[in-house]
């Protein structure tokens, strides 16, 4: 599991260190910040696996067809090796 200290998780506790202090309205708008980057960076990591997968199986598709027409004969025979 990937664990990562960015941004959101600073804001967040700022957030925290002025809710303390009583500075709620500056407290709260840090908060929803926190709250915005972290959804925003959730949804990047997942268009990215997304996308990965797409090339993937895109990959695998291209790989097959190259396969199926290469005209390789799928009847070879191999010589007997005689002791």
């Amino acid at each position: 599991m990937k664990v990562t200290f960015g941004t959101p998780e600073v804001l967040f506790g700022l957030s925290v260190v002025l809710m303390i202090n009583s500075m709620m309205t500056i407290g709260w708008a840090f908060f929803g910040m926190a709250i915005l980057g972290t959804v925003f960076r959730f949804g990047l990591d997942h268009a990215e696996k997304l996308e990965r997968e797409k090339k993937n199986t895109e990959l695998e598709k291209d790989l097959k067809r190259m396969i199926e027409t290469s005209g390789a004969q799928k009847d070879i025979t191999y010589p007997h090796i005689v002791h």
